[in-house]
């Protein structure tokens, strides 16, 4: 007789088993250090976001809600697009650049796509001086995708702060 055994089963057990091996205080500790350096990393990029001129430039158009300004629907297009690529915006096939290209022609959150065009796919070559290797668009991948999540979550605080004041006024 022939017995499936569900991938995420055989998972979890593997990882209690891991666990049953640390003393209490280890599992405290090994949840309080992840999590603590995992925030810790959100914060520097978050930081350093704020620190870019375009960046800023970006929320003030929003908050100030010019014309042409980035709104939730474009950003959650445009990230839904990126998570399917995997946060690979080095593509060999280019998609990530020409969607970018495209919107910029069309003149959607032009500042926003500019931003992203440099931030994400131009400065990483300049500072590292690499060619387009694989292992150099896995470790960008990584990254970016911490960044976009970091970058996710505060446009959500911008665009959810800035509805509750328009219907609190």
């Amino acid at each position: 007789m022939y017995n499936f055994i569900p991938e995420r089963k055989n998972k979890i057990e593997k990882s209690e088993s891991l666990e049953k091996n640390l003393s209490v205080e280890e599992l405290f500790l090994k949840d309080i250090d992840e999590e603590f350096v995992d925030n810790l990393e959100k914060e520097k990029t978050l930081k350093k976001f704020l620190e870019n001129d375009k960046f800023k430039e970006i929320i003030s158009d929003i908050e100030t809600e010019e014309k042409g300004m980035l709104n939730l629907a474009q950003f959650k297009r445009f990230y839904d697009f990126i998570k399917e690529k995997k946060f690979d915006l080095h593509d060999k096939e280019k998609k990530v650049k020409d969607f970018i290209e495209k919107q910029r022609e069309r003149k959607i959150a032009t500042k926003f796509y500019e931003f992203v065009k440099e931030e994400f796919i131009e400065k990483p070559l300049k500072t590292k001086e690499k060619e387009l290797t694989d292992e150099f668009r896995k470790s960008e991948s990584k990254k970016n995708k911490q960044n976009f999540q970091v970058l996710e979550k505060y446009l959500l605080y911008i665009f959810g702060k800035k509805r509750m004041e328009k219907e609190f006024r």
